[in-house]
């Protein structure tokens, strides 16, 4: 695979499976930048994944206590570390797929298209922020194109993700690391590796103050359809 060329996500409708949709919502929302529902959605995550997903429980229950101990604006702090500022593991899996060249812009651009099919809010991130493609499976009614998204886009990515968080003891890197449990369940079984990364590109943190271009830098010849 030298670049992500996502088929139109047009499957047949999947059996209702509720407990997970709730499950990665939640999941989500731990992942996103501290706020008052993190401690909560870790908790909650936690509490649906327990039986199916031990290892996530785990992290997300340590991610929790963490979270009770820190001091004020100490989760703020670590996240951004992590995630954002001069970024370790960029949450946004397009990145490590692709660095910045133009698959990735013909993946955001499919993205885009398929978020705002499913109902989801626009949160100001580019369309493959982790947490909003967690949305995205949890919304996603198609075996075939949860299954697409699963085992192209999100597990060959965190295969990148957990290697750029290296031994990082990070309150939520062990979250990151554990993924793949839980994510697991919802591919075909198959996922695809990793592309080659473009030449000069490292895949593991993105440039500018914040760690994430602004969604006006996309080069306008990115703007296409994702199809098969």
């Amino acid at each position: 695979m030298t670049g992500l060329a996502l088929p139109t996500l047009a499957g047949r409708e999947a059996p209702p499976f509720a407990p997970q949709a709730s499950m990665l919502f939640e999941l989500a929302s731990a992942l996103e930048y501290p706020g008052d529902r993190t401690l909560g959605a870790c908790e909650a995550a936690a509490a649906q994944c327990a039986d199916e997903a031990p290892e996530m429980a785990r992290a997300l229950s340590s991610l929790a206590r963490w979270l009770k101990s820190a001091g004020p604006g100490e989760p703020e702090e670590r996240y951004t570390a992590l995630f954002d500022l001069s970024p370790v593991c960029t949450l946004h899996a397009g990145y490590h797929l692709f660095g910045e060249a133009y698959q990735r812009g013909a993946l955001l651009a499919g993205l885009a298209t398929e978020i705002r099919s499913a109902g989801l809010p626009d949160n100001g991130e580019l369309p493959d922020y982790l947490p909003t493609l967690l949305r995205l499976v949890a919304r996603t009614t198609s075996i075939e194109d949860r299954e697409v998204l699963v085992d192209a886009l999100l597990l060959p990515a965190l295969v990148r993700m957990t290697e750029a968080l290296g031994e990082s003891k990070n309150p939520w890197a062990d979250v990151v690391r554990a993924l793949p449990s839980v994510l697991g369940r919802l591919g075909s079984g198959t996922p695809l590796p990793p592309p080659p990364l473009p030449m000069g590109s490292t895949g593991a943190s993105m440039p500018g103050s914040a760690g994430r271009p602004a969604p006006d830098s996309l080069d306008p010849a990115w703007e296409v359809e994702l199809h098969a």
